[in-house]
């Protein structure tokens, strides 16, 4: 309740009843679902161990707008084992058994050399730093108007934007997070193993890191080489 401090108004004393009673609430889920030593039983009924709290029952959909971005605010290390947590979820939930392969079944496509396959033509514009998003959002509105028009064959243009800064502390340990979900939305098939990345160059984040040449898609195992078109902004 000391985390934040409230004043002001015609009743403080009813203000900061309301208020730390709002504060209280956002406390109560999700859950801490770990015992103290770190152990909870996952939905594949095995006993798995975290270094963190654990948390279950995660409403995510209802509340990401305002309790988690709270969270981050006032109780930072809540919002770290909120994303820890959602990290391991797939770890603790029970695998399904693999399916047959689909027989006599076609759809309009093309395949990827990597052995993925997509099924529309896009071309995909990333970044290593929220300070370029401006240049990104014009070139995607200049290639969507001026382009696109004499490629027939492609479909959009699509810009893939964050809001970390050029200091953000790629080495932290939570990092990885963010880092690999920009990674992963890149390796969409349907950029078709061709990405723009635009940078300043200054920044900690360099596209090297960001896709890294020989960096593999998902569980399929096959290597990508260096798909990037760097441009410095």
């Amino acid at each position: 309740m000391l985390t934040v401090q409230v004043w002001g108004g015609q009743d403080e004393h009813s203000i900061r009843t309301i208020f730390h009673t709002a504060q209280y609430r956002t406390m109560l889920m999700p859950r801490v679902y770990a015992d103290l030593d770190g152990r909870y039983r996952g939905l594949d009924g095995e006993v798995h161990s975290a270094d963190f709290a654990y948390l279950s029952d995660l409403s995510l959909w209802d509340t990401y707008r305002t309790l988690h971005p709270w969270w981050v605010l006032a109780h930072p290390e809540r919002a770290v084992d909120l994303a820890r947590s959602l990290e391991g979820l797939p770890i603790a939930t029970v695998k399904r058994a693999p399916l047959e392969p689909l027989e006599g079944y076609t759809f309009e496509g093309y395949r990827n050399d990597d052995g993925s396959v997509g099924t529309r033509n896009l071309l995909g514009i990333t970044t290593t730093v929220q300070c370029v998003a401006g240049v990104v959002e014009f070139a995607v509105q200049r290639i969507r108007n001026e382009l696109l028009p004499r490629y027939k064959n492609v479909d959009d243009v699509v810009g893939l934007e964050h809001s970390y800064g050029c200091g953000v502390a790629i080495d932290a340990a939570e990092a990885i997070i963010p880092i690999r979900t920009v990674r992963n939305i890149s390796l969409n098939p349907n950029f078709g193993g061709e990405v723009m990345v635009v940078s300043l160059g200054c920044e900690k984040l360099q596209p090297d890191r960001t896709l890294p040449a020989g960096r593999r898609r998902g569980d399929l195992g096959h290597p990508v080489g260096p798909v990037m078109r760097t441009l410095s902004a």
